[in-house]
C-alpha cells in the first residue's frame, strides 16, 4: 500500500523537528545491518571488545551518579 501525502508530510515534520532521534535511528539501523550483513569473524570480535568496553564505561557513570545523588 502507497504511503498518503498527509503520512510522508507528518513524518518529514517529525524528521526535521527531532534530528537526533533521526540520527540515532540512522546510526542503530546501520550497526545492524553491517553485524547481519557485512561483518567478518574479525570485525565481530572487535564490535565485541568495543561494546564490553562502553558497557564498563556506562556501568562506571551509573555508579558515580549514584553515589553523587546519595550526598
Amino acid at each position: 500500500m502507497k504511503t498518503s501525502k498527509a503520512q510522508l508530510k507528518a513524518s518529514k515534520k517529525y524528521k526535521d523537528k527531532h534530528p537526533s532521534k533521526q540520527q540515532l535511528y540512522v546510526a542503530r539501523s546501520t550497526a545492524k545491518r553491517f553485524i547481519k550483513e557485512l561483518a567478518s569473524l574479525k570485525d565481530l570480535d572487535d564490535l565485541t571488545q568495543l561494546i564490553e568496553d562502553k558497557r564498563q564505561e556506562l556501568k562506571e557513570g551509573e555508579s558515580n551518579e549514584t553515589k553523587d545523588n546519595s550526598k
